[in-house]
């Protein structure tokens, strides 16, 4: 019996209970597994949202750990919960609570209920005036490399007209299999009561293991490294202290985990993150780690482990990277062990950050009792590779003991780009296309992730199609992995060539750039006449083609009087090219009517432009049946400067020469 609320009436109490369990087991979820864990979103209306995580296989070396949880909760999550803070205002991210956690909370509308997007899930809330965007996916974990962690994100967007603060508290309700109330471990200190941390004394990581030589299941949260937001304040208290207050807890010293108002060991952690300023249509996205934590042990009368990164990431390039390493010491022999000394041995390239000593003495350590330690170690940010760390561990009385944990130091990410081949072609009436793709292929060469990536393209000779943006947001790289930007692009109609100047970066790697030039073939620049009949009356048009560096064009249009009468007195229509949004038409002159022509229709344009599309229509009525002619006479184009430009006119068509 669980955060029930009273312990009286127990007969009422699991009957209660029961029934909830056969709703609870009915309510839907959203989740996504893997060969490692299973990440479980609350799909009903009731705490929508709210995340669990469990093992499915777990350890691949551990066969204790499968089907284990990792968070309260099954098979609906309800426990934890995440709280955003608005301008000093506390809202609960997800649906309504239905019981004590976050109960008093305020809420907001939801937007897009949990959904499943390939290998993450994703829930979307407005909160007052701030979009939040829940988002969990997997991630290779730094201490075992495998995929065994949940990725866990939140992207805040200020959606209104002013600046806004905001803060974000992730409460992680743990459980270690059958464990519910398992102390925590962070840095050198055994979390067994009220406790926080933050600044300089923020640790990389916080593991709980119910048991330190046979653990059924361990589990961590990453705090620093890579991607990850380092939080500001990481807080260790017990459940209920969490379930009935949105923000700060009050932190009580030494007392233990046990649920308040109640009688059970219940523990639970939150991580903050507060003071950030997101002004009009900004946002931020902060993200944390926590999944299955690793531990190599070496069994004996004192038993040790090491937790330290399987790999280490490289910050950047020639950039040294840090890493914790925390070692367990138990006593399992059958009587005190004294003046217990510690030594961890470092490879060349890595070294003890200041104020560390590689030996450490740890005094005499009782029957049964176990301590920690924790070193801060520093790459040269040169070495690479399979890195040997050894941990000694001697007593007066007791036999000593020592193992070897392997760390990979990992280049840093380093990005390729290349242009794709590109051939500017022509269409069948000799004008350019619509547009022109052109793509791009970033990829990730080096052996750490690169995060927040993006790629950006420069033209000469071309500009970008409407609507597409110069920038593209890429997102992480993992090593070895590539993606394709794709622009359009359209070149102007005089230029003989095309430069493409691609180049691409990301928060923690170089920048690359690329350059490529295509040549543009002529196009062909002026203006054509369409003619068009239906039901005894006939439609003439004439037609810009790509009427590059021209202010100006005049022109007549002469036809078959007896065969065609124009129609009222002023026959002439503008197109579209030449009206103004508010529908007047400044730079049209309809010309003079006259018998079987009208002459002097003119057409300006404001300097800079491509004019493409229709000029100007006019609608004749067929008198007689028999052949109809008309054509385009006199055309005369001029520049911005009021200079003549050469054209070659054969009635339908008058064609700028290049």
């Amino acid at each position: 019996m669980r955060k029930a609320c009273l312990l009286a009436a127990v007969f009422a109490l699991v009957a209660l209970l029961a029934a909830g369990a056969q709703g609870a087991a009915a309510q839907p979820v959203v989740s996504i597994s893997n060969e490692f864990i299973k990440i479980i979103v609350n799909a009903g209306e009731a705490e929508n949202g709210r995340f669990g995580v469990e093992t499915t296989g777990g350890d691949p070396e551990n066969p204790n750990d499968d089907s284990m949880p990792l968070i309260y909760g099954r098979p609906v999550p309800w426990t934890s919960y995440t709280t955003v803070r608005i301008d000093g205002e506390d809202w609960v991210f997800g649906g309504r609570a239905s019981k004590r956690a976050g109960l008093k909370g305020k809420y907001g509308t939801v937007v897009m209920a949990p959904s499943q997007r390939g290998n993450s899930i994703s829930t979307v809330y407005m909160l007052g005036p701030v979009r939040a965007v829940q988002d969990l996916s997997f991630t290779r974990s730094q201490m075992t490399g495998y995929y065994d962690t949940a990725r866990i994100a939140y992207t805040l967007l200020n959606t209104s007209d002013k600046d806004v603060t905001v803060g974000l508290r992730l409460m992680i309700d743990t459980m270690l299999g059958a464990n519910d109330g398992a102390p925590l471990r962070a840095g050198e200190l055994g979390v067994v009561s009220d406790a926080d941390f933050l600044g300089n004394s923020m640790p990389d990581f916080w593991q709980a293991f119910d048991s330190f030589t046979e653990p059924s299941v361990t589990s961590q949260a990453t705090l620093k490294g890579g991607e990850l937001t380092v939080p500001a304040r990481v807080a260790f208290s017990n459940w209920g202290a969490f379930a009935d207050s949105l923000w700060d807890v009050r932190l009580v010293e030494g007392r233990d985990f046990t649920r308040e108002g109640e009688f059970d060991l219940d523990s639970a952690a939150a991580m903050y993150w507060d003071g950030l300023t997101l002004a009009p249509n900004a946002q931020v996205t902060l993200v944390t780690y926590y999944g299955l934590g690793g531990i190599v042990l070496s069994p004996g009368v004192m038993s040790i482990g090491m937790a330290a990164p399987a790999e280490v990431a490289a910050v950047k390039e020639g950039q040294p990277s840090s890493f914790m390493v925390v070692a367990y010491i138990q006593n399992t022999g059958k009587g005190p062990a004294l003046d217990v000394k510690a030594t961890l041995e470092l490879p060349k390239g890595l070294k003890l950050q200041s104020g560390s000593s590689a030996v450490r003495n740890v005094g005499d350590i009782k029957k049964g009792a176990m301590t920690q330690l924790s070193w801060q170690i520093a790459s040269d940010g040169a070495t690479y590779g399979d890195q040997q760390l050894k941990l000694k561990v001697e007593s007066f009385n007791a036999e000593n003991n020592s193992l070897v944990r392997s760390v990979k130091l990992l280049s840093p990410p380093r990005l390729a780009l290349r242009l794709e081949p590109l051939t500017i072609g022509l269409s069948e009436d000799g004008g350019l296309l619509a547009s022109y793709p052109v793509g791009a292929v970033l990829t990730n060469v080096g052996d750490s992730s690169a995060y927040w990536a993006e790629a950006s393209l420069e033209l000469t000779g071309a500009k970008l199609a409407p609507g597409d943006a110069a920038t593209k947001q890429l997102g992480h790289f993992e090593p070895g992995e590539s993606y394709k930007a794709v622009w359009h692009i359209l070149p102007g109609a005089l230029s003989q060539a095309v430069q493409l100047r691609a180049k691409a970066m990301a928060s923690n790697a170089k920048q690359v750039n690329t350059i490529s030039t295509v040549d543009v073939p002529k196009v062909q620049r002026g203006i054509r006449l369409e003619l068009s009949t239906d039901s005894g009356f006939a439609e003439a048009r004439v037609m810009a083609v790509r009427l590059s560096d021209v202010a100006k064009i005049e022109f007549d249009i002469a036809w078959d009087g007896d065969v065609l009468v124009p129609l009222g007195k002023k026959p002439v229509n503008p197109g579209f090219l030449m009206l103004l949004p508010d529908g007047t038409h400044p730079g049209f002159g309809a010309g003079n009517v006259q018998q079987g022509a009208i002459r002097g229709i003119t057409c300006s344009f404001l300097p800079g432009g491509e004019p493409d599309g229709q000029l100007v229509s006019i609608d004749f009525r067929i008198a007689k049946s028999g052949g109809m002619t008309i054509s385009l006479e006199n055309v005369r184009a001029y520049d911005a400067a009021g200079k003549p430009v050469a054209i070659d006119n054969d009635g339908l068509e008058a064609i700028i020469r290049h």
